[in-house]
């Protein structure tokens, strides 16, 4: 997440993530406005977000997108969705091998 320490006023922020129907994350799309600026609408969001995921190689007609609040999302950690329950679910962290 940016860091509030620079000399921009930020004045909104929301989050997207794009998944499978299995829950598998393909895309997160964090959503920052200055103040003074106009922050994007939810529909102006969801399209920016499929639209990236698409030119990423994501087949976006089997997408869904979950709408959160930054603060709830922590990007040293991974992640699923719960597509039923539609919540992020924290899993664990791949070893790596070798």
């Amino acid at each position: 997440m940016p860091s509030n320490s620079s000399s921009i006023d930020i004045a909104n922020e929301s989050m997207i993530i794009v998944f499978d129907a299995d829950g598998r994350i393909s895309d997160v799309h964090h959503f920052v406005t200055a103040k003074g600026g106009k922050h994007p609408t939810e529909t102006e969001q969801e399209k920016a977000a499929l639209e990236s995921a698409t030119r990423a190689g994501t087949d976006t007609k089997k997408a869904s997108v979950l709408r959160m609040a930054p603060r709830d999302f922590d990007p040293t950690k991974n992640y699923r969705v719960d597509p039923v329950k539609r919540v992020l679910v924290e899993t664990p962290r791949l070893k790596r091998q070798g």
